[in-house]
């Protein structure tokens, strides 16, 4: 919940800037704007093996070509397959189930949850 920074007793008491003036009075059931950047994929890798990694799609050119050459200058520190980062534990990304030989597999009933988490869910 939103806390309140401004005890406003009427319209002589609302600060001087029209932008914040604008934002105090704004409808609080209004969109807000979009405030994510446009993003570009750019490959860092082949046509066989491609490496898409997004940036910004807002840079100027001069500061889109920048980091573009330290993403590839750096490509080795990024991963996008699981098999390219030795070190960690399989069992954190393989699922398996156990099944006993002569058993017939069974669907279970789904779960049944609240409705207050299922209207967060969905």
């Amino acid at each position: 919940m939103a806390k309140c920074i401004y005890d406003l007793d009427g319209p002589d008491d609302l600060p001087e800037n029209p932008e914040l003036v604008e934002f105090l009075c704004a409808e609080p059931d209004k969109p807000s704007p979009e405030v994510q950047d446009p993003l570009e994929v750019i490959d860092l890798g082949t046509e066989k093996d491609p490496r898409p990694i997004q940036i910004s799609g807002l840079l100027e050119t001069n500061d889109r070509a920048k980091i573009i050459c330290l993403l590839q200058e750096f490509r080795d520190c990024f991963v996008w397959h699981y098999i390219e980062m030795p070190g960690l534990d399989s069992t954190l990304v393989e699922h398996r189930m156990p099944i006993k030989e002569g058993y017939k597999p069974v669907m279970q009933a789904p779960r049944r949850i609240s409705k207050e988490i299922e209207e967060k869910v969905k």
